[in-house]
């Protein structure tokens, strides 16, 4: 088992990486959010996690220890293989994907490309209790009740997102200047706004 590659960055490209280890370049799939960290020449670590079928052999890379736990709880679930955790990894940071998923929050995990509402409750029913590790990385209950956005802030961030803004950036805005009983369209006006200056 391959646990982690260290080298340097040799291309990025459509969330495949290739990196260069001892003479050989290596290509792992990537989320977003993981390529995102990445610039060519790079000397990184990426955890790993290989996937081996009758068919082929993948390689899938990782900035993070959390992020790679969290995409090996999504692959634990029936129906979700590993190419569609990485896009639901691509599409939210493992913190606000362990939040919406101990929240209920349904909306936030349907508005990703590929997963559907069955999908989504299918997630949330099977991981709410193996994410609690996830969220332990913050101080306190306290601090997540303070960190869980309602639903019309966690959907005026994929608003955001949907118009070329970065998720961490997106929740970023959207925390500071989101007020409760706003709704989406008005926490995505003062977002932008809040971004213009």
């Amino acid at each position: 088992m391959i646990n982690r590659i260290i080298g340097k960055v040799l291309d990025i490209k459509n969330s495949i990486v290739t990196v260069l280890v001892g003479g050989i370049g290596f290509e792992l799939n990537v989320s977003l959010q993981t390529q995102e960290n990445l610039m060519l020449g790079d000397e990184i670590c990426l955890f790993t996690y290989l996937s081996v079928k009758e068919d082929s052999i993948t390689l899938f890379g990782f900035s993070t220890e959390e992020e790679k736990e969290m995409f090996l709880k999504l692959i634990s679930i029936s129906g979700i293989g590993p190419k569609m955790a990485i896009s639901i990894l691509s599409n939210s940071t493992p913190e606000s994907l362990a939040l919406a998923i101990i929240s209920g929050n349904i909306s936030v995990l349907s508005n990703i490309k590929g997963v559907g509402k069955k999908t989504a409750e299918r997630i949330i029913l099977e991981l709410k209790e193996k994410v609690n590790e996830t969220i332990k990385n913050l101080d306190s209950a306290e601090k997540v009740d303070n960190k869980l956005l309602w639903q019309e802030a966690e959907d005026a961030i994929y608003g955001l997102r949907a118009l070329g803004i970065k998720e961490i950036e997106a929740r970023r805005i959207v925390e500071s200047v989101a007020q409760k009983g706003e709704t989406a369209e008005q926490i995505i006006t003062k977002s932008l706004k809040g971004l213009a200056k």
